[in-house]
């Protein structure tokens, strides 16, 4: 790529430079000493907002699954669906939850509620979870036992926030 930007008469970039600006309204990326966007190239690189940014409803809401071992796979419905929304508002009612109030009474009772909502729209299943080496079948009650775990919930919900694995199919976006 560096004999590349010398073949058209672009400098050769540091390898600690993020970014150089070319010309007004051009930018190029230098990627361990080389260029790895070409202004005069850029016509090339349009994005197609639908197919990038819509995504399938359905899935959202009922999962998908996903490897989380060479054994194990979970049921991950995307991160703040519109049912996990409707839980956590009828939890935080339910329990005359003041958002506002960052007591640590309330701040352990959201994580609870969120727990919770997770056990019911986050996390719908799994195959292959064991404990103690028998097998740990899913239900919602187990669901809510290891989303206290907090390194297991966090992987539930890097797993729920990435919106690319929520897409749209190419023919639906478009259409």
């Amino acid at each position: 790529m560096a004999s590349a930007s010398r073949a058209h008469g672009l400098p050769k970039f540091s390898p600690r430079v993020d970014g150089v600006s070319i010309g007004p309204g051009e930018f190029a990326l230098a990627l361990n000493g080389g260029l790895y966007f070409h202004p005069a190239n850029h016509t090339k690189y349009k994005m197609d907002i639908f197919k990038n940014f819509t995504s399938d409803a359905a899935l959202e809401v009922e999962g998908r699954w996903v490897h989380i071992s060479r054994d194990a796979e979970v049921l991950v419905a995307r991160s703040r669906n519109d049912r996990f929304a409707k839980k956590m508002k009828e939890l935080v009612q339910k329990n005359n939850l003041d958002l506002t109030h960052e007591s640590e009474e309330n701040v352990k009772l959201l994580e609870e509620l969120i727990i919770e909502a997770m056990a019911e729209a986050t996390l719908l299943d799994w195959k292959g979870m064991t404990r103690g080496g028998e097998p740990f079948p899913y239900s919602k009650a187990h669901a809510v036992e290891v989303l206290r775990l907090k390194d297991f919930r966090k992987k539930i919900n890097e797993i729920a926030d990435n919106a690319a694995a929520y897409r749209a199919k190419e023919e639906k976006a478009q259409g």
